[in-house]
Formats: C-alpha cells, sequence, structure tokens
C-alpha cells in the first residue's frame, strides 16, 4: 500500500487528506481512524508517538486489487512540530471471513507538521 499525503500545511488537530494505492492484486482492507504515527529521530530512524487505540469499522476502506481511494486521516492534538509518517496496524487482508489478518507491507505517508 503506498500511502500519499497532501503537499500543504499540516497541523496537529486537523486533518491530513492522503491518497491511498493498493500496489497488490489482492482486495485490502483499512480504516482510516485506527492510525500508529511515528515521528523521525536523529539517524534516520522512526519512533513511534501517538497510536489510536480502537479501530472504528464504519470508516473501513476496502480498496481491490490496484485501486486508490482519497480519505482524510485525522491529526492528534499535541503532536508538536516536525516530520512524521502515518501507519494503519491493521491493513491487510483476511484469508478467509473469520480468519486471520496478514498485514500489507506500507510505503510512503511521510508528512511534515508546522506550528
Amino acid at each position: 500500500m503506498a500511502i500519499d499525503p497532501a503537499v500543504g500545511d499540516h497541523h496537529a488537530g486537523g486533518q491530513l487528506a492522503a491518497t491511498f494505492t493498493n500496489l497488490s492484486s489482492q482486495s485490502l482492507q483499512f480504516s482510516v481512524c485506527f492510525a500508529r504515527y511515528e515521528r523521525q529521530v536523529k539517524g534516520g530512524g522512526w519512533a513511534v508517538v501517538y497510536a489510536d487505540q480502537n479501530p472504528c469499522a464504519a470508516v473501513l476502506v476496502i480498496l481491490n486489487g490496484f485501486g486508490s481511494a482519497k480519505a482524510s486521516i485525522y491529526l492528534p492534538p499535541g503532536l508538536s512540530s516536525g516530520t512524521y509518517r502515518v501507519r494503519f496496524p491493521e491493513l491487510g487482508r483476511r484469508v478467509s471471513a473469520q480468519g486471520p489478518l496478514l498485514e500489507a507491507a506500507q510505503i510512503g505517508g511521510v508528512f511534515t507538521l508546522t506550528p
């Protein structure tokens, strides 16, 4: 899954518009309100600074193979300015209706918060 945030000024407590592109032939699903935010640290690594605790099925996005969709993601208040990336812990596909979730790789999702 490629996550492409819209260009612009992004602020804590606001919204981040993004385009999600499924890079596989399999359908993938995720909830835009179940996100994890990671801040870039010295040396280029990433540290988790915020993680939503409850997925909400009402905002479930299902992307068919090679499909794309636009969605807005809530940016939690209290995040300081800096470079972040967003990840979705439950992004993937089900092996069967009741089967386990196979998580999909995620690329992109990098954005900058301004004061």
